[in-house]
């Protein structure tokens, strides 16, 4: 059998590993989902961050499409992508 190795499928998948391997972003994807979906001034304030470090994990966990959002006017609103993350969990327990 011929291993198939991709740098660029690998690198995504450690992206996407390395955005949930962080137990701020953890936080984040569990607050979102309490609330289906919410802006950062809702995350920072209610976790006590800096607005500037929330917007870098949700940055993140954006590029890692492990959340989507929207924009309502000048407001983005954040949701958790329930289909990677319960594939990306699923993955996660494999290894």
């Amino acid at each position: 059998m011929a291993l198939k190795l991709d740098y660029k499928t690998a690198r995504q998948g450690y992206l996407k590993l390395r955005a949930l391997a962080h137990p701020l972003r953890i936080k984040f994807l569990k607050f979102i989902d309490s609330r289906k979906e919410c802006n950062v001034n809702a995350i920072h304030r209610t976790l006590r961050l800096e607005q500037s470090v929330t917007s870098q994990h949700l940055k993140i966990l954006r590029d890692a499409d492990l959340v989507k959002f929207r924009r309502d006017g000048k407001r983005v609103l954040y949701r958790v992508n329930y289909p990677k993350v319960q594939k990306m969990m699923a993955c996660a327990e494999q290894l």
